[in-house]
């Protein structure tokens, strides 16, 4: 009984890294997050875990690596692609990117753009997604709105899903 528990916990916590270490790599990708946050992310799952994957010990020693060379080093850990089932996480990842830092509104609303272009998007997030990415441009171009409201609706529409990414 115990081995089967353990296996359980085990293949539970393998999909739940496969799942953030896939919206990670997107997230590195999009410019969202730094080498450095991923290594320290990769940390937190190597104190977890009894047997930690040799992907996460080299991207734990890669902080100071090119994003595309740290998120290249995923690459034995995560799916193809960003699909509907991780949206909630992808969208809490970007969410708390724009707590801890609102200068990366451009690379969020970026990020926003290319799911929505992927079509993944539950529809009450894909309208605002859409369209984040021109009207940033366009505010800072002096039309329509300012870059203050484009930051608010962003994380008015991410908001819901702040807590949806567990990572810290």
């Amino acid at each position: 009984m115990r081995i089967f528990v353990r296996r359980t916990a085990q293949a539970s916590m393998s999909k739940q890294l496969t799942a953030e270490a896939t919206v990670i790599k997107r997230a590195l990708h999009w410019r969202c997050i730094t080498s450095a946050e991923a290594a320290a992310w990769a940390d937190a799952w190597i104190a977890k875990l009894d047997d930690p994957p040799a992907a996460l010990l080299d991207l734990s020693l890669s902080s100071r690596s090119l994003e595309a060379d740290t998120a290249s080093l995923l690459e034995p850990l995560t799916r193809s692609a960003i699909t509907s089932e991780l949206v909630p996480e992808t969208l809490g990842m970007l969410a708390q990117v724009l707590v801890r830092h609102p200068d990366r509104l451009d690379p969020v609303c970026a990020a926003l753009w290319d799911l929505s272009f992927a079509r993944v998007l539950p529809a009450a997030v894909d309208e605002e997604a859409s369209s984040a990415k021109w009207r940033l441009e366009e505010a800072r171009l002096g039309m329509y709105d300012s870059v203050e409201e484009v930051a608010a609706d962003v994380a008015r529409v991410l908001h819901p899903y702040l807590e949806r990414f567990a990572a810290a």
